[in-house]
């Protein structure tokens, strides 16, 4: 099961120039607050190396982790107030300057913790693991029309969330033409090929 502290604790946070407030958790990253209540912030790594979530705090206390890498957050940046979204966690109410990763005709869907349970298990590779949990969906991973061709590209287990466009994409009727791109190292580490050539068959 997957599961989060997020600390008893709990301050609020607004976010300007939206006015947006949000939750968090005094172990919980301002980041997590805040894709759990629906904002669309930009956001990449989650682990303190890209700066895609960079904001600054106007007003309050905060803890930022050490796992920050300098060139993510330079020194003179973290003097102004500025942070990783994904690195720190509140220690009062905040005022923060956030910029909102908003994109027209995007459906957002809310983060939520899960847990599932393997009823089969069948190995299509032979380093393929059993054991599920996690937290989702996170990223902006969609397709955003079904009415021009589509080329998908993907590389060993990176199949798995290709392979879920494509489902959805012919469950939604797609009629145009798709071309799908795949490769691993070695012929054995490929898997569901003939589920893709029947799909080849069938939709030709």
């Amino acid at each position: 099961m997957s599961t989060m502290n997020i600390g008893t604790e709990k301050f609020s946070i607004r976010m300007e120039p939206s006015g947006v407030e949000v939750r968090c958790g005094s172990e919980q990253t301002v980041l997590d607050a805040a894709i759990r209540s629906g904002m669309s912030v930009p956001y990449g790594c989650r682990h303190g190396n890209c700066s895609s979530c960079k904001a600054k705090v106007v007003d309050g206390d905060y803890e930022l982790m050490n796992r920050v890498s300098e060139f993510a957050l330079m020194e003179f940046e973290r003097q102004e107030g500025y942070i990783l979204m994904c690195s720190t966690m509140p220690r009062s109410d905040m005022i923060m300057e956030v910029e909102e990763d908003e994109e027209p005709g995007l459906q957002l869907f809310p983060v939520r913790d899960f847990s599932g349970e393997v009823v089969s298990n069948e190995r299509v590779t032979p380093d393929s693991a059993d054991v599920v949990s996690g937290s989702g969906p996170f990223g902006r991973m969609q397709l955003r029309s079904l009415d021009n061709d589509i080329v998908f590209v993907a590389g060993g287990s990176g199949l798995a969330p290709i392979k879920a466009l494509l489902e959805s994409a012919f469950a939604q009727g797609f009629t145009r033409q798709a071309w799908l791109f795949y490769g691993a190292r070695t012929t054995k580490d490929l898997y569901l090929t003939e589920h893709w050539f029947d799909w080849e068959t069938r939709s030709s």
